[in-house]
């Protein structure tokens, strides 16, 4: 299939004897007054090519073929643009936008594997802006999170609407993609969290809700997809973060640990350069390393990485672009503490054997992703486009003397595939998109026992998907279908059908109402089925896990309306899914071996949970000066077999935040989270950690300010200004009061 697909990449251009030249559009976007528009969407419409615009308003779009298009732009605070161009040479196209109070409407690619609308999809999904990732001094995925309704953050694990509980980020039923590429980790299907440097990310799109029906498995309970930046065509960039963690108020915490009075900082720094590669070709690198010295006893981490995308055309069909990371992390890893009473020291286990596992883990990490990407337009109205990732991480553990140990005595891990995507445009408005998927995983790890007794892993799968958009008046459908089939191990093929069915109806003009029932399903990680080890967790395999699925339907409204003072937005959704099968960690006796006292957690299948509940996002825009937003969420979750809540799930979350932009060049704003503690908590893992049940609401307010200049811009955040402590997940402490400065200095147009 590889061979298939890179045959198709070759051959293509020399069946098509149509428009061997590609043309280009570009221009200037100006409000009425002449005033240059940054960051705003300029795109043809069904297409899968647009730009935002630079600082100085300026964009620039690389067309496939001649012929009839569709130009839209759109930003905040200004009507939308559309234009009908016939493009039969390179066009110079100058766009004038008109002030009104309306939303931008942002462009996503993960809803249906195209850019659409974010309005125009009948689906939840939040988008987190390059600006907003600026403003609020973003260094990992998890912090992007926080301030997402909808969204929980425990730790280095990621919940949308109470799909999964806390599985010490074993098996995340969120699937993370970066350019649409899935990315999680080859043994337990974890999120990195620190994939990729702040400045190089465009958006990240969060659809809330199974995605299974594009997606397959992983995208269980949402997805996550990190779109990096299109490279500019001479640009510079250093960005540096600096900043130290408040120290703990309470004196018999810091009795535990000496190094708590200690200044505790951060610190990184990042070089991006980017530019043409000569003729259609451009490109961006980026070096960043990174320290932080933890506010946690063993739990300091240092890291390296080298970024570079590659964007190309060739002819005027032949387009691609190429992604490679390259990084290597060294950290303590704190797990789980000494108690309540000493929660910045690490525990230890008590589990009848003879060497207590820690509450650390120290260990070296190497990353390597590579996602080339080719696009072949084939006419007007099709185009096809292939994609093929590889991950590779290498996982070695450190010794107490610093040294790492060999990689058999840790975790080698490989997830290679490729995709090749076709997609149809009949008409503006119908639009079909099929396609094929295969992957393979396998990983080689001291810590798994598989079905053959050995310690590797494997789990190649395949499938083959389509869906169908269609638009007419004011109805518009989705239709979707995906067949998988997994082959765990060898020692078993796992098949799902996932299909979806969403349906919108604009009720008027600026409201339209929702509709959408569909499927998902996971496949249980390799670390759930085959980890068996005691060295750092108690944790016992499970040859017999099942996969977990669901089933829901989402009805929701999104409506906006222009009033004496603001622009009003509002997105209401109500949502019930039903899960079989969940996948949870629970306190089991070990059944192997003579030993029958040693205890220890295992990942089994609970028979069913349901979660249902309400999603309301509201956004207010006072001129272009002022946005505010809230967002509420409700869960009510319930495991069919104790009627009890499921673990790990809180009821209520509260998120809000503001920013007011003061003249051209400050901003100040604040973000506020209030979530009520977890209905139900797993009390096994008690048994062993003390006070591993001790959760508080959450009850967190940070506090930003940003300075910007043609040259550079400044941002200095406050987070947990109230220095409330708190627990996001069992048995570990939350940051306190965290002081961060960003510092960003660009050189445009840098001399050949």
């Amino acid at each position: 299939m590889k061979l298939a697909g890179f045959l198709i990449v070759i051959l293509l251009p020399t069946l098509n004897p149509v428009a061997a030249q590609g043309f280009r559009i570009e221009g200037i976007v100006t409000s009425q007054s002449g005033t240059p528009l940054p960051g705003a969407h300029v795109f043809v419409e069904d297409r899968q090519i647009g730009a935002v615009t630079k600082n100085d308003g300026s964009y620039s779009i690389e067309l496939g073929l001649s012929g009839q298009v569709t130009l839209v732009c759109s930003v905040v605070g200004f009507e939308r643009y559309e234009v009908s161009l016939t493009i039969t040479r390179d066009l110079v196209h100058n766009i004038q936008l008109r002030e009104r109070w309306i939303r931008s409407e942002e462009i996503v690619v993960s809803a249906s594997r195209r850019p659409r609308i974010a309005t125009s999809v009948p689906s939840s999904v939040s988008v987190i802006s390059a600006e907003t990732i600026q403003q609020q001094t973003v260094i990992s995925l998890d912090d992007a999170l926080r301030n997402v309704a909808g969204v929980q953050v425990q730790g280095n694990q990621i919940n949308i609407r109470g799909a999964s509980g806390f599985a010490y980020n074993t098996g995340s039923k969120v699937l993370l993609m970066i350019d649409g590429a899935p990315v999680l980790s080859p043994d337990s299907d974890g999120l990195p969290s620190s994939v990729l440097p702040s400045d190089r990310i465009e958006r990240i799109e969060v659809l809330k809700g199974a995605g299974s029906a594009l997606y397959g498995s992983s995208a269980f309970g949402g997805i996550i997809n990190v779109i990096t930046r299109t490279p500019n065509d001479k640009e510079f960039v250093v960005e540096t973060d600096l900043g130290a963690y408040g120290r703990f108020r309470h004196d018999e915490w810091r009795a535990g640990w000496s190094g708590s009075t200690d200044l505790r900082y951060f610190a990184g720094i990042s070089t991006s350069i980017a530019g043409s590669l000569g003729g259609r070709t451009r490109g961006w690198l980026s070096f960043s390393a990174r320290t932080d010295k933890g506010y946690r006893n063993l739990d300091e981490s240092r890291q390296l990485q080298a970024v570079g995308k590659v964007v190309f055309r060739r002819g005027g069909s032949l387009s691609g672009d190429v992604l490679a990371i390259v990084g290597g992390r060294r950290a303590d890893s704190f797990l789980f503490w000494a108690g309540i009473n000493d929660p910045l020291s690490p525990g230890t286990i008590a589990i009848s054997q003879s060497d207590e596992p820690s509450g650390s883990a120290d260990n070296s990490t190497n990353r390597v992703i590579l996602i080339p990407t080719i696009t072949y337009q084939l006419g007007q109205a099709w185009y096809v486009q292939s994609q093929t990732r590889l991950l590779a991480s290498a996982i070695r553990p450190i010794d107490s003397q610093g040294n790492r140990k060999s990689l058999s005595d840790g975790t080698l891990g490989f997830r290679v595939g490729t995709s090749v995507q076709l997609n149809h445009i009949r008409r503006t408005r119908h639009h079909f998109t099929t396609g094929l998927s295969i992957d393979a995983n396998s990983t080689n790890s001291t810590f798994f026992v598989t079905s053959n007794g050995d310690a590797i892993g494997r789990q190649p799968e395949g499938s083959v998907f389509g869906q169908w958009d269609y638009e007419i008046s004011r109805v518009s459908a989705t239709a979707g279908l995906r067949f998988d089939s997994y082959s765990i191990d060898a020692s078993e093929t796992v098949s799902k059908l996932s299909p979806r069915l969403a349906l919108g109806y604009r009720l008027l003009e600026n409201t339209t109402a929702r509709v959408s029932v569909g499927t998902g399903f996971r496949v249980p990680s390799l670390a759930e089925r085959f980890t068996d080890n005691q060295e750092f967790f108690p944790i016992f395999r499970n040859l017999s896990l099942r996969p977990e699925t669901s089933a829901g339907i989402e009805v929701g409204l999104r409506s906006s309306r222009k009033m004496s003072f603001a622009l009003l937005e509002v997105d209401a959704a109500a949502f019930w899914n039903r899960y079989d099968n969940l996948i949870e960690p629970r306190f089991v006796r070990s059944l192997a071996g003579s030993d029958s006292s040693v205890f220890g957690f295992q990942f089994i299948n609970l028979d069913e949970g349901t979660v249902r509940g309400l999603d309301l996002l509201t956004t207010a825009h006072v001129g272009s000066a002022l946005k505010m937003w809230a967002g509420y969420t409700l869960l009510d979750s319930e495991n069919a077999a104790t009627g009890e809540a499921l673990p790990y799930r809180s009821r209520h979350m509260l998120k809000a935040g503001g920013t007011y932009v003061a003249g051209e060049r400050w901003t100040v704003g604040s973000d506020v989270r209030m979530i009520s503690s977890p209905e139900t908590i797993d009390t096994d893992f008690s048994r062993f950690v003390p006070d591993a049940s001790t959760f508080v609401p959450i009850r967190v307010v940070d506090l930003r300010v940003g300075h910007m200049r043609r040259k550079a811009d400044f941002f200095f955040t406050i987070k947990n200004v109230l220095d409330y402590y708190h627990v996001e997940r069992p048995a570990i402490i939350a940051a306190p009061r965290t002081f961060t400065l960003r510092s960003v200095f660009r050189l445009n147009g840098l001399n050949d």
